[in-house]
Order: C-alpha cells, then sequence, then structure tokens
C-alpha cells in the first residue's frame, strides 16, 4: 500500500473512532426531561447507586440536585390560571 493509501485509512478511523466515542458519552438526558430527573433524584435509594444507573448519573451532571430538576419540571408544564369570576348578587 501506498503512504497516500495508509495516510487515508488512518484518518477515516481517526474520525469514527472519534464519532463513536463522542457519541458513547453523550447524554440522553436533556432539560425536557426535568420531570423524570425530578422523580429519580427524590429517591435516596437511586441517588446512593447513580453509578450503577446511568439515567441518575446524567440528572445529576444536569440538575446537581433535586431542587434544579424540579424548578426546570416546573417551567416545562404550561400552566394556564383559571378565570375568577366575582358574582356580584353574592355576598361574601
Amino acid at each position: 500500500m501506498s503512504r497516500v493509501t495508509v495516510f487515508f485509512f488512518g484518518v477515516v478511523l481517526s474520525i469514527i473512532l472519534g464519532l463513536f466515542y463522542w457519541h458513547s458519552y453523550q447524554s440522553n438526558i436533556g432539560t425536557s426531561d426535568a420531570c423524570l430527573c425530578t422523580e429519580l433524584l427524590a429517591k435516596e435509594s437511586f441517588l446512593q447507586n447513580k453509578n450503577k444507573i446511568k439515567a441518575v448519573e446524567d440528572c445529576v451532571k444536569l440538575f446537581k440536585n433535586f431542587e434544579e430538576a424540579h424548578l426546570k419540571c416546573m417551567e416545562t408544564v404550561p400552566f394556564e390560571h383559571p378565570e375568577i369570576k366575582i358574582d356580584s348578587i353574592k355576598t361574601t
């Protein structure tokens, strides 16, 4: 094989290995999963075994603690305030 072929093969192999390495360390949990993380971070048994459960480990990396996950979860839930009607005939 010529040097150009070996060099080209090395570059292609490096790119493939780099993509594999990058993909294997990407977190599958995003900010849209804050409510799931709230549930996971609320359980002490999950936190004790976070090294065994990848989802818990990702939640801890993304949100740090239960409170941050809960606040983000509350932001993602649409809440419409109910319309308050006052009846002028009724007295309180």
